[in-house]
């Protein structure tokens, strides 16, 4: 049970197209750093960066945005 003082960020994402995709080897993927933060880091599966660019890989399995 949370804290009643406790603040809750909740998000949602809602994809209506997609116009690129990337083939990503799991080599290529790395962990996110261990930073204090008031979010809920579980969502996120790893990062890949190419070039100038950073993705922010999301765990969406079944249960990734539910609280257990």
């Amino acid at each position: 049970m949370e804290n009643s003082n406790e603040k809750v960020n909740k998000f949602g994402i809602l994809v209506d197209g997609v116009s690129t995709t990337v083939e990503i080897k799991d080599k290529q993927i790395e962990q996110i750093p261990e930073v204090g933060t008031k979010y809920n880091t579980e969502i996120i599966y790893g990062m890949y960066a190419k070039g100038d660019d950073l993705l922010m890989l999301l765990n969406v399995g079944e249960n990734a945005f539910c609280r257990k």
